[in-house]
């Protein structure tokens, strides 16, 4: 049975992560520029969201949800409860899941969506479980994040060394 508030919870949660993510990328994608030493720097760290929106199911997918939920309709549909025991030394105990689902023929009904997106998720069934898209999508941010931080940090070190000689 599903609880109509764990669904607007996990909606208004994907939602401000998909919304953040996308002030993010913005960003990073001004940052580089301004901040990187190099215009090579700044260009390699821009590319990567490319790179991984082209070989990232998981990240396509959230950039749609994100197109869906600023433009139509919440993201999450249903929402499926479980229950699993769990066995340990001393018994048994329980595992409750929640997971957040996708109905594609919704996505498949708004026609503004990247209709080559929808169609590969179509390929996977009716309904998609978003939890390995959503850890996928946010390793993604975490890798650009480490590549910019990688190229940023000899110039970051210099300005914290200056920071200690003014102290």
């Amino acid at each position: 049975m599903e609880h109509m508030g764990d669904r607007r919870l996990l909606n208004r949660k994907l939602s401000n992560l998909l919304s953040a993510t996308r002030s993010y990328v913005d960003f990073i994608r001004h940052s580089a520029k301004i901040v990187l030493s190099t215009q090579a720097d700044a260009k390699e760290v821009v590319d990567l969201f490319s790179k991984h929106y082209d070989a990232s199911l998981a990240y396509r997918t959230l950039e749609v949800l994100r197109n869906h939920a600023q433009h139509a309709s919440f993201p999450i549909q249903k929402v499926r409860y479980s229950i699993t025991r769990v066995p340990e030394e001393r018994g048994t105990s329980l595992k409750y899941t929640i997971t957040p689902l996708v109905e594609i023929d919704e996505l498949q009904q708004n026609k503004g969506l990247k209709k080559s997106v929808v169609c590969e998720l179509a390929k996977r069934g009716a309904k998609l479980n978003l939890k390995r898209f959503v850890r996928e999508y946010i390793a993604s941010m975490a890798s650009v994040h480490g590549r910019f931080r990688e190229l940023a940090s000899p110039i970051f070190s210099q300005d914290a060394s200056i920071i200690q000689e003014l102290a």
